[in-house]
């Protein structure tokens, strides 16, 4: 009877862990993304908003693209969908706690892209990306403002 007992208190400590690293409120689901940059220096934000419901990292997967690698941000914003630079901030960071203006992320990887959206206060996150390639880069894939699961961490 003790070892029932034992048992149930374990896994209702597991349960009650999971409740609290992995919270029942975010959403995890992946997003569509297609966007295309303009080349030398383009930059330009994902206009699609979604909520940022705690402090996981956001996801990403760059399925397509026209060259290789992507400089991307993560952007925190207040305003549902319809983001631009005058009202987003970027948010982008490593586990060192420094910010950074991009990581790069490579077409084909899950990345985890870490940001400070939800410990700043930003309700929405969003990216943006830059091209400073010559011509314009199309960009497809699927993206999350918060995430369950650990990826490649996206470094600058």
């Amino acid at each position: 009877m003790q070892l029932k007992k034992l048992l149930c208190s374990i896994v209702s400590l597991m349960i009650l862990t999971m409740l609290v690293v992995f919270p029942a409120s975010a959403d995890t689901t992946d997003y569509p993304l297609q966007i295309a940059v303009s080349g030398n220096g383009g930059d330009l934000i994902y206009d699609e908003s979604e909520s940022k419901d705690n402090s996981s990292a956001m996801y990403l997967l760059i399925e397509t693209s026209t060259y290789y690698a992507t400089r991307v941000r993560a952007l925190g914003t207040n305003v549902y969908h319809g983001a631009n630079a005058a009202n987003t901030t970027n948010c982008t960071c490593l586990a060192n706690g420094n910010t950074y203006p991009y990581v790069t992320c490579a077409r084909g990887v899950d990345y985890s892209v870490h940001s400070y959206v939800y410990e700043w206060g930003y309700d929405y996150a969003t990216y943006g990306f830059t091209n400073y390639n010559p011509s314009y880069q199309y960009i497809s894939g699927k993206w999350s403002a918060d995430t369950w699961n650990t990826h490649v961490d996206a470094i600058p």
